[in-house]
């Protein structure tokens, strides 16, 4: 009798996160299309608050590339890019969502940076402008978060907002991918708004318990927190990266 081959981590992702999920999803979603996870824009915002916080906090130098995990259809990815100027890449796994981040990328037209520098000794300035399109700072590939198509020591921060990927459980695959392609001192940070942390009300923690699609044990803070450190990726510095749950 032959051996059953075991499906490789991650593999029933596939099966949740089919063509047309995300219209699925927006139909009763309470965000923006473009923000299909808690929170918003407003939430997309605060993340960024915390990102430059804690790099500069714990010294994790200047952020040039940036990886989104399981990025949708591209808006944040776009945003943090014009924004920010970084360089960012998008994993998501529903191929017909990459090709709508493609064209938001296209669509957003160029971002004009002004730099304003002192010229000569009597108090005069010099204006300088650079216009840099969107579209060239991002890029976004349809794959696994479990199985990413990413250089090693590559990036200088890795995030997520409610990455769906992260919820397999199968993550700590995950978690070995981030923390292969993040560089030494680069920093993770994502978060989920599904998953109970310390101080959940006890009704409110029956009633995630009862979820058929919550309810699953391995979707818990303390699992989380479980996984990352057996992948070398706590709340503290280790093995020269920075993690944040």
């Amino acid at each position: 009798m032959s051996e059953v081959t075991p499906p490789e981590p991650g593999a029933s992702d596939y099966e949740i996160y089919k063509e047309g999920f995300h219209d699925r999803l927006s139909r009763y979603w309470p965000e923006p299309r473009e923000q299909l996870h808690a929170g918003g824009w407003q939430r997309t915002n605060q993340m960024l608050g915390d990102i430059r916080h804690l790099a500069a906090v714990h010294g994790c130098g200047q952020i040039k590339q940036a990886l989104d995990l399981c990025c949708g259809e591209g808006a944040t990815a776009v945003y943090v890019a014009a924004k920010e100027g970084w360089e960012v890449t998008g994993v998501e796994i529903v191929p017909t969502a990459t090709k709508v981040a493609r064209a938001r990328a296209s669509a957003y037209g160029s971002v004009v940076r002004v730099r304003i520098a002192p010229h000569g000794t009597d108090g005069a300035v010099q204006l300088g402008l650079s216009y840099t399109a969107v579209e060239d700072l991002v890029r976004f590939a349809a794959a696994s978060i479990h199985y990413m198509p990413l250089p090693s020591n590559s990036y200088d921060l890795v995030y997520g907002q409610d990455p769906d990927g992260l919820a397999n459980e199968h993550r700590i695959h995950a978690f070995k991918e981030v923390l292969r392609v993040l560089r030494p001192g680069g920093l993770f940070y994502f978060w989920h708004h599904w998953i109970p942390g310390p101080g959940w009300p006890a009704a409110l923690l029956d009633e995630y318990g009862a979820d058929p699609v919550t309810g699953s044990p391995r979707l818990s803070y303390e699992q989380y927190v479980e996984d990352l450190q057996s992948t070398l990726v706590t709340s503290r510095q280790v093995h020269g990266h920075r993690g944040f749950l």
